[in-house]
């Protein structure tokens, strides 16, 4: 993927594709997720009522957190 595909991605995902004001010099996967993106974190369930497998189309859950 070279600079002006990235430019490109980046403008889709925060707004701005200029990489110099849209991230810091800095940032880590977590940060990017979280405070660049919006996502946030969720509390998983310890056990999945059979309802809810019906709710969500395969592969639509929530993505689990890697062990740090």
């Amino acid at each position: 993927m070279g600079q002006q595909e990235l430019e490109e991605c980046l403008g889709l995902l925060v707004g701005d594709s200029n990489f110099k004001s849209a991230l810091p010099n800095d940032v880590q996967a977590d940060d990017f997720a979280e405070n660049i993106l919006g996502f946030e974190e969720v509390e998983e369930l310890e056990e999945v009522p059979p309802a809810s497998l019906v709710a969500y189309p395969a592969g639509m859950g929530t993505i689990p957190e890697e062990a740090a």
